[in-house]
């Protein structure tokens, strides 16, 4: 019998509870029923997975589970004080009880413990580093791998323990060997590490493959049409998707008018995305916004539509929470098929956005309208042939600051609604007709059109109303750039 209390004092292990100490072995337990080490005399040693979070009630379900099973010392991570349950049950089984130091080498420790209790020195030495050099030649090829070299090196199966998984975020994995011994536990902690790190490197290599398809799709959906059909091709190399039905999802924050926040705000987003969405290349961040590719199976199902809303809210649900209650917006695009499609409906899904901001409503989810003259705009404006006419004819207004220039669009699109009216302008945009007097001075001095000419006026109306129903097309590229 070795008493074990000196080493774990040494260790700067704050000792809890005196009891008996003298054990003659020591285990690694893995669950707060310590199951795998239910052997008398034992020492039970809790990893960090098992002592992660553990509150008292937890305590004393593993005092209890100790006593009964006749270990002399427990050691837990995590665990400051005894309740007095506990101090009790303690008493009751003579248990000697330690907190560990968070800073303390768990691997290191068993090792210093485990040459205490006067196992084969030597030997164990000579088995465990053995085992160290397989499983760390075994991690390149991966979790089979290492669990392999692992048994093949001491001669036991090891096997990660059912239930001794990570939550996903923090991928840990408990691993357990089919014979006990001090270094079969040793091992199976330095295996449980090296899965771990197997399982981040996985996860890190996925989180890149969908950020770099999530940047494609973003290039994708803002190129010019030469350009998309070039990007098509590597699109489906990559997988990201391109052919089939679809509908596009964006969101935007509050924050849409502030580049540096909303883009900030699309990256938070996009992150929830990652982990609730498969990363199979349908999410990116584009303008400001996230954006992402929901496959359907066809476009006639209103069906469809109505199941898609539902996930889209649960969706916002997530990113609210990730940004401290901000408010989110989704608009959401008809059923498109192909390559063309997809662009098709990420103008509508911004349109969609664009009437609820537009109207003010506290709605947060808007579906696109699939009938009237704002799918005419969006079709008309799929051409890059119609995007640089629009732009070309308000260039003019384009140069002046932002809000000065959506101010004198509106107000020539309403002038111009309106038949020239000043009078019946001014109502509509609640200004006095002197005022829309000088806009419209202001408009006629800059423009380069003539506003007395039936056709230019007539296409100074329609590029009018789709800049204000839809948005500048180019923002969408400069947004891709960013990000």
């Amino acid at each position: 019998m070795t008493d074990l209390t000196p080493i774990l004092r040494e260790s700067g292990a704050e000792e809890l509870h005196t009891g008996d100490g003298q054990v003659t072995g020591v285990r690694l337990i893995e669950s707060l029923d310590g199951r795998h080490a239910a052997t008398a005399d034992v020492a039970w040693i809790g990893s960090r997975a098992v002592s992660a979070g553990i509150d008292d009630y937890q305590v004393d379900l593993v005092l209890r589970h100790a006593v009964d099973a006749g270990c002399p010392l427990i050691a837990l991570f995590g665990v400051q004080r005894l309740s007095a349950t506990a101090a009790r049950i303690a008493d009751r089984g003579r248990l000697a009880v330690f907190g560990l130091d968070a800073r303390t080498d768990l691997v290191e420790l068993l090792l210093t413990l485990t040459n205490e209790v006067r196992i084969d020195r030597a030997d164990a030495l000579d088995r465990l580093i053995a085992a160290h050099a397989g499983i760390q030649r075994a991690e390149p090829s991966g979790e089979a791998s290492v669990l392999r070299a692992a048994s093949r090196a001491l001669g036991t199966t090891f096997r990660p323990w059912p239930g001794g998984e990570g939550n996903g975020s923090t991928p840990d994995t408990v691993v357990t060997a089919d014979r006990s011994g001090p270094v079969e536990t040793i091992t199976a902690t330095l295996v449980s590490e090296s899965l771990n790190r197997v399982r981040r490197r996985q996860q890190h290599a996925q989180r890149l493959t969908a950020r770099t398809k999530g940047q494609l799709l973003a290039e994708l959906l803002s190129a010019g049409m030469e350009q998309a059909a070039a990007l098509g091709e590597r699109s489906r190399a990559l997988g990201v998707p391109s052919d089939g039905c679809f509908q596009i999802i964006r969101v935007e924050t509050a924050r849409r008018g502030e580049p540096v926040a909303a883009h900030q705000d699309a990256e938070a987003m996009l992150a929830v995305a990652h982990r609730t969405l498969p990363a199979d290349g349908r999410i990116a961040t584009l303008d400001g916004a996230a954006v992402v590719v929901a496959a359907v199976s066809d476009g006639s199902s209103q069906v469809t539509t109505a199941v898609l809303k539902d996930e889209v809210g649960e969706l916002l649900a997530a990113f609210r929470q990730v940004l401290g209650g901000r408010r989110v917006m989704a608009g959401i695009g008809g059923p498109h098929a192909g390559l063309l499609g997809i662009r098709a409906g990420a103008a509508e899904a911004r349109g969609a956005i664009a009437s609820l901001r537009a109207t003010g409503t506290v709605e947060e989810i808007a579906v696109f309208d699939a009938a009237g003259l704002r799918r005419m705009l969006v079709e008309w404006l799929a051409s890059d042939t119609a995007r640089r006419s629009v732009d070309e004819l308000l260039k003019p207004l384009d140069r002046q600051p932002a809000e000065r220039a959506r101010s004198l669009v509106e107000t020539l699109q309403t002038y111009l609604d309106e038949q020239g009216s000043l009078v019946r302008a001014g109502r509509t945009l609640h200004l006095h007709p002197n005022a829309v007097a000088y806009r419209m001075r202001k408009v006629r001095e800059l423009l380069e059109s003539d506003l007395d000419d039936p056709d230019q006026r007539l296409a100074l109306q329609i590029a009018c109303r789709a800049r204000l129903t839809l948005g500048r097309p180019d923002t969408a590229a400069a947004g891709s750039r960013r990000a």
